[in-house]
Parts: structure tokens; C-alpha cells; sequence
């Protein structure tokens, strides 16, 4: 059972759902195989135009879509603007799951595709048939950009590409640059990226600057710090320009920030944040604000940009890293009521651009560093402080991958798909149970049942989940947890066991953790037959560890002190002598 082609055909199916009633394709009889098949083809295309280029409005994508009769071999396109770029998508999506991850698309689609015709103007195809509706909307965009000559074409193949050489996928698209969307690709980059609300990744970013008022628009500095050279930018901007982008990007612009998008709506410090922009008629917020800081790769200030008092702040690969807090509810604001545009009026926020050239894998440090420095808004825990962490970001990649179970390193990550309706709820991992799991699992039973706070601790974390980690191990770990807490709410279970069990659990986890064993085959199976042969011995070992000297001061008037028992010194040890 492969779970995350499970979750891809549950998003197309919610896509095809979300339909208007006049899509009719997207309204297939239940038992039409055919026209279930076309109508998930078709979603598919939207859900890649809606992942990698931000078009959540379903009829603006069928707008781009040009999927039909006479459409010159090419399945939608993507006219970019800003970039500067023209994608035309050409896609073929297996409604069966073993053909989705094998079959590749053949030459003779690639064949079909007319870029060069299409482009040139021409309204007839190599048959001598004029080309659809959308191909010839398509050309009109062209004929209305002057500077189209500039624009780089790349074709994007959603679909299994191996056996062709990168010559022969050239002549065939007429293009030199292109793109293989293969499943690896799709699941990658479109089911976890929308389901985590991570889609949409802002490569550049646009900030109109109002140089009304301003003598300096911005001070700028190099700053030496312990990464080298930084670049350093600050100057005041629009709030309703933060409003937007991260209303548009979300997720996509919090990838180095501890926290999610939708995990900061639960704070107090929001109602104060919104009452300095609605019920303020000045420009207070821009003295009252800590401001927002903002990593980039490179930050460009040109003015003035056409207006004398208009200036423009180019952001490359930005990532916000303090401020989300502020972000977050500006955009709240906006999105809430879009007649609150004037409440934004000429209201600043200050804008802190940290310009870093290295690769973010050499600055992880210095980054987690400057978010705990700058961020005195709301308290950071220490499960949040790790959340951005290499290993944490290694566990929830290989996991997806392997398993197709989503590890939430951070708090609300994936509420996006479970409140959209694409992803089961039960594929979400909790990541204090996965931690606690793993810990309990590896013979640290009595730890395990320390809080959160402790576990995440920089030194304690990173002793633990040191060296080349047995990532199946985690999960069955984590399984076994599951069958556990199943155990322990489940109606059949005899009530000396659920009373054993209500501080035991992490102690369970352990003995059945304590024997090597080879995890080839189900994991739950595997799972449910250990607790199976451990709670079968439970009650000896509870009898054992009474009689031990050891155990002495955790016996009391009526029987053992089980709480403090199975969080104490002792408990580790006695499983590990009567369990191997």
C-alpha cells in the first residue's frame, strides 16, 4: 500500500470536488473508470500550477490550462511576467499506482508539442487545423509583449522521464531548457509542499518603498560576523506590501523561522499588533513595532522606480526569520477584508534585510542564533528552537519518503492539507510522541517521560540522534507507540492492564526495544506481535521488580508507587536484565 500515492489521489479527488458545477469534467459518475481517470489528469495539472506557482483560484487555472483538441501538444502554460519566463506543460498522469511511478511518457507526446509554430504566431497546426481557444490567447499574450524577445520558453514534463538522452528530449520539445516533473518530484515537491503549506517558493520577491518623507530611504553596512561578511539593510516599508507577501507565501517565507504559519494565530500579542493598525490613524506602528528581519541571498534597493516617490526592494530567495508574529496578522488583516487596504494606509514597519551568500546548510547555526536574539515577541520552546535543526528536517524527509507519513517538526505544519481535505489526519506525525517513542524505544524509558522542554534540549537532542540514524527503526519505534496507546484506550483491554499501562508506557516501549531484531516486513504487524509478547509478561516483571532491594524506596502501605517507579533511576536497567 503506497500511502503517498493514497494522499496524491485524495488531493486531485478534493481538486476535482472543489470544482465549480459548470466544470463538468470534473464531475464524474462514481463507477465512469474513464472519466474519473480524465478528470484526476486534469487536477493534476492544477495542482501543479497551484504548488509551484501559487494559482489557487480554480477558474484562473483553467485559464492556463489548454488541455484538448487542436492544443498543439502542449497541456497548459505559464506566462511569467516577473521572471521573464514562458512554461509549457506537457503531462501524463497514471491513474494506477504501480503505472505512476514506472511508466514514462512516450517520445511521440513530446513530439506533438508545436512550440516553435505556437510561438512564431502561427494559427494553424502541421495538419492544416486552426489551434484551440486557449493556444490562440496564449499567442495574443505573446503579440502584447514587446519585450517578449527577452523572455527565456521552458517546457515542464509532469510525467516518468529516463530513457531519453538530454539531446533527444531537446530536439524533440524544440526548447533547450525543460523540466522533468517525475512522481519522485510530484511527491516531493507537490504533496508535501501543499499539504505543509510550503508551496510556492518565492525565488523574488517585489517590495514597493514609498520615499515620500525619507532623506535616506535605507542604511546600509557590512557587518563581519562569525559566518563572515554580512551585508546588512534597514528601512522602512508599507505594511500592506508585508500583508501581501506573506499572505501569498506563507509557509514558503517561514522555512527558516521556528514556527508555522498557522501555528502563530494563537497569541495575544496579535489583537495589539491589529488595534495599531485599525484603530490608528497615524504612523505609530512604525515606532511601537520591533520590526521584521529577513534573510536573503541578495537585497536590491532602486529608486525612485517610475513614480519620483515610489521606490523598489528586490529580495532574492528571502526567508523571514523574526517578525512573523507581525507578518502573520498584518496579512490576517487583509485577508479577513480586503476593504481593510486603507486601514494600511501610510502605516510603516521596519524592515531589517540580512544579506547571507553562504549555503544555508553552513549558517544553520547562525540562523537559530538570530532568530533566539531577535525574537522577544512570544517565548520560543526548545521542541520549536529544534525544528529547523538538520536532523529533524533528515527524519520528516526519509519518513515521507519510505513510509508516506508526514513528521510535523513543527507545530500546526500540516494543518494545511488536513483542513483542505487533503491529507488523513492520522498520517501526521506529533513530534513530541515521535521523540518520546524513539527514546523510550532505545532503552531510555524513565527519560522518556520527561517533558518536551527537557527532551529537545540542544545537548540532550543532538547526543541522541547523533550518527547515521536507522530511520525505519525510528518509525517502528513511533508504530509501536501507537499500538501501545491503542492498547491502552481500547474497551477489550483487561483493566489491570490499562492500570499498569496508565504510567507504564514508555517502559513497554522499551522491553520491546530491549531484543535486536530484523525490521523486514509489516511494521505493524511487527508491532502489534512484540507489545503482544511483552504485555504477556508483564505482570512477571512487575512482581520481579517489587522484590528488588533496589526498588525498596518506591514500595509503600498498599503496593508500589508505580508513578514514581517508572520515571525513576532503577527502571532502565531492570528492563534491560529481564527483557534481553
Amino acid at each position: 500500500m503506497n500511502l503517498k500515492y493514497q494522499t496524491l489521489v485524495k488531493t486531485l479527488d478534493k481538486i476535482c470536488a472543489s470544482a465549480p458545477d459548470e466544470y463538468r469534467i470534473f464531475k464524474p459518475a462514481r463507477r465512469n473508470i474513464n472519466a474519473i481517470s480524465a478528470a484526476r489528469a486534469r487536477a493534476y495539472i492544477h495542482l501543479y500550477l497551484h504548488a509551484i506557482f501559487g494559482v489557487s483560484d480554480f477558474k484562473e487555472a483553467e485559464r492556463y490550462i489548454t488541455d484538448g483538441g487542436q492544443d498543439g501538444g502542449i497541456d497548459a502554460f505559464v506566462f511569467d511576467t516577473e521572471r521573464k519566463k514562458l512554461y509549457l506543460i506537457q503531462s501524463k498522469f497514471k491513474t494506477v499506482e504501480d503505472k505512476f511511478e514506472v511508466t514514462e511518457i512516450d517520445a511521440n507526446d513530446l513530439s506533438k508539442m508545436e512550440v516553435t509554430r505556437i510561438i512564431r504566431g502561427e494559427k494553424y497546426d502541421e495538419q492544416g487545423v486552426p489551434y484551440n481557444g486557449k493556444i490562440a490567447r496564449l499567442q495574443k499574450l505573446i503579440d502584447k509583449t514587446p519585450d517578449f524577445h527577452r523572455y527565456k520558453i521552458e517546457v515542464v514534463i509532469l510525467a516518468n522521464l529516463k530513457r531519453l538522452s538530454s539531446t533527444s528530449i531537446r530536439r524533440l520539445i524544440e526548447v533547450p531548457d525543460y523540466e522533468i516533473f517525475d512522481f519522485r518530484k510530484t511527491y516531493d515537491k507537490l504533496i508535501l509542499s501543499v499539504c505543509s503549506g510550503t508551496y510556492f517558493n518565492p525565488e523574488e520577491i517585489y517590495v514597493s518603498i514609498n520615499l515620500k518623507n525619507k532623506k535616506d530611504p535605507n542604511v546600509e553596512q557590512i557587518v563581519n560576523t562569525s559566518i563572515g561578511s554580512c551585508r546588512v539593510l534597514i528601512l522602512f516599508v508599507p505594511t500592506i506590501e508585508i500583508a501581501h507577501i506573506l499572505g501569498t507565501y506563507k509557509n514558503s517565507i517561514l522555512s527558516f523561522n521556528p514556527r508555522n504559519y498557522l501555528s502563530l494565530n494563537k497569541n495575544e500579542i496579535n489583537k495589539k499588533i491589529a488595534d495599531s493598525i485599525n484603530k490608528n490613524q497615524t504612523n505609530d506602528f512604525a515606532v511601537l513595532n520591533n520590526g521584521i528581519t529577513i534573510l536573503a541571498e541578495a537585497a536590491v534597493f532602486a529608486g525612485p522606480f517610475g513614480d519620483p516617490e515610489k521606490g523598489r526592494l528586490i529580495l532574492t530567495n528571502p526567508q523571514i526569520v523574526n517578525g512573523a508574529q507581525t507578518a502573520y496578522t498584518l496579512s490576517r488583516i487583509l485577508e479577513k477584508d480586503s476593504a481593510s487596504a486603507t486601514k494600511f494606509s501610510n502605516k510603516e514597519v521596519m524592515l531589517r534585510i540580512v544579506e547571507i551568500k553562504q549555503p544555508k546548510e553552513k549558517v544553520a547555526t547562525f540562523i537559530e542564533a538570530l532568530s533566539d536574539a531577535t525574537n522577544q515577541q512570544n517565548r520560543i520552546n526548545e521542541a520549536d528552537r529544534r525544528s529547523n535543526d538538520p536532523i529533524q528536517i533528515s527524519i520528516q524527509k526519509e519518513i515521507f519518503n519510505e513510509f508516506g507519513y508526514f513528521y510535523a517538526r513543527k507545530r500546526g505544519e500540516f494543518e494545511n492539507g488536513i483542513q483542505d481535505g487533503f491529507l488523513d489526519k492520522s498520517l501526521v506525525i506529533d513530534r513530541d510522541h515521535l521523540v518520546k517513542a524513539y527514546i523510550a524505544y532505545r532503552g531510555l524509558a524513565s527519560e522518556a517521560r520527561r517533558t518536551s522542554e527537557t527532551l529537545f534540549k540542544e545537548k540532550f537532542f543532538r547526543n541522541f540522534f547523533r550518527g547515521s540514524l536507522n530511520y525505519r527503526e525510528i518509525f517502528f519505534a513511533y508504530r509501536c507507540f501507537v499500538a501501545v496507546s491503542r492498547t491502552a484506550r481500547d474497551r477489550k483491554t483487561s483493566k489491570r492492564t490499562k492500570e499498569s499501562l496508565r504510567y507504564s508506557r514508555m517502559a513497554v516501549m522499551a522491553a520491546i526495544g530491549a531484543r535486536q531484531r530484523i525490521l523486514d516486513g509489516d511494521l505493524d504487524e511487527i508491532a502489534e506481535s512484540q507489545l503482544k509478547r511483552v504485555l504477556g509478561r508483564w505482570n512477571k516483571f512487575e512482581s520481579h521488580v517489587r522484590t528488588k532491594k533496589a526498588n525498596s524506596v518506591y514500595r509503600k502501605r498498599g503496593g508500589m508507587d508505580w508513578d514514581n517507579y517508572y520515571k525513576g533511576g532503577t527502571l532502565n536497567s531492570d528492563i534491560k536484565s529481564f527483557f534481553r
